[in-house]
């Protein structure tokens, strides 16, 4: 009776469940950190949590979700499996038992997210899984509370080495952090229109605008750039619309005088200094020549990812037809002098030439078709998560750390599950 009454209050409650954990993301990763830093622990103890969270909806799925509710997805973590087994095996018999824990380590990170989309998708199903807006500037907030208090007392992590500096705080990676608040952008600036209170709203750019100039990743800029520009498409739009002149020029004004502001404070911050350590290094005098020649584009832009894209595609395709379906792996030409350990960070990339095309396909399935039903989203402000998931797939394909990372990956699976669960909601409300 007792384990009936317990089955019941976490499929009553299994939506805050998911919330909690959502929100502990950030406490996640300087748990991590701190095992890292302070304890010397190698084991990423954040991926131990995610994985055991991973579990305990899988058991949701297994005892609590109904038969006639999961046929198809039956299917879909029968072929996952499946393919890791086949994978695992193809690995040993090829590679030796020696590095079956390196290889078994990188795939539980990529494949985390296959799962989880999959058990969330056919949770929500009766659960309506959603994930207002403000939760994801709240989680962010939290992180950008625990860069800004560490810099305060000059306790803070540098994100980068070989001479760039980039301020994550109390975090332990640049990437994940600057994935995960260069997602949450969209929603924040959304909040920030709106919300009321200006010193709430002169707080909240402020801090937002420290970190992300600090932080020293480029993606993160481009995140805010590609927000801005949205809602400012949007904005004046609607104002042309109404024929506003009055609001039309006073957002005209504020956008010169922010630009203004900019060019005083931008050279003061690590995302500056980065740029200009970066471009000195490769002794480029004018920025021109960086979109003229392939290789200071590569190196500037996608820090050299096009090269180790260009060695994996080539080792790919030397490799037997078994390794061509199953994937040569996260070691490459193993047991030889050119052993390679490096991953390409394009996700799309490293899923298929890691995993081979039976892996890429199984993967990419559960993602594509979720983004296809997500595609029916009919109140205006609640395309903010288009926003979101849109700057989630551009972050995947320039910098990775995305699909292939668990502690950004469930960001975007809640985002996707999110829309999902809208739509079944608008159609409940038209019929």
């Amino acid at each position: 009776m007792r384990n009936k009454n317990k089955s019941n209050w976490i499929q009553k409650n299994i939506s805050l469940i998911i919330l909690i954990f959502l929100y502990m993301q950030p406490i996640i990763d300087l748990f991590t950190s701190f095992c890292i830093h302070v304890l010397q622990i190698k084991i990423t103890l954040g991926i131990v949590i995610r994985v055991l969270f991973l579990l305990f909806l899988f058991l949701y799925y297994l005892l609590i979700v109904p038969k006639e509710d999961k046929k198809k997805e039956n299917y879909l973590i029968g072929l996952l499996v499946g393919y890791l087994v086949l994978f695992l095996g193809e690995v040993y018999l090829s590679k030796g038992s020696s590095v079956l824990f390196y290889e078994l380590s990188n795939t539980i990170r990529a494949f985390y997210f296959p799962f989880l989309l999959v058990l969330l998708f056919t949770i929500s199903k009766k659960q309506n899984i959603i994930i207002e807006k403000k939760h994801f500037v709240y989680i962010a907030l939290i992180y950008i509370f625990f860069i800004i208090i560490p810099t305060i007392f000059g306790l803070e992590l540098n994100g980068y080495t070989e001479g760039k500096t980039g301020n994550i705080g109390w975090f332990n990676s640049s990437n994940e952090i600057s994935a995960v608040l260069s997602i949450a952008i969209p929603f924040i600036v959304y909040y920030l229109i709106k919300t009321k209170g200006l010193i709430k709203k002169i707080f909240i750019s402020l801090a937002g605008l420290y970190v992300i100039f600090n932080l020293g990743s480029k993606i993160v800029i481009l995140s805010l750039g590609i927000t801005l520009l949205v809602f400012f498409f949007f904005l004046i739009k609607k104002q042309i619309e109404k024929k506003n002149v009055k609001i039309i020029s006073l957002m005209l004004t504020t956008i010169i005088v922010v630009s203004g502001v900019g060019i005083v404070l931008i050279p003061k911050t690590n995302f500056y200094q980065n740029i200009k350590i970066h471009l000195d290094f490769l002794e480029v005098d004018h920025v021109t020549e960086i979109f003229t020649n392939y290789e200071l584009f590569d190196h500037f832009v996608f820090s050299s990812r096009l090269s180790f894209l260009e060695e994996t595609a080539s080792n790919y395709h030397q490799a037997p037809i078994i390794e061509k379906l199953l994937g040569i792996g996260y070691i490459e030409n193993y047991g030889t002098l050119e052993e390679n350990r490096k991953t390409i960070e394009i996700d799309p990339f490293d899923i298929l030439f890691r995993h081979g095309i039976v892996g890429f396909l199984i993967y990419m399935t559960p993602f594509i078709y979720c983004i296809v039903l997500s595609l029916k989203l009919q109140k205006r402000e609640d395309y903010i998560y288009f926003l979101a998931l849109g700057i989630s797939i551009v972050l995947m394909c320039l910098s990775g750390h995305v699909l292939t990372s668990p502690a950004v990956s469930i960001f975007v699976a809640l985002i996707l599950i999110t829309m999902i669960s809208k739509n079944n909601q608008n159609r409940k409300e038209i019929g």
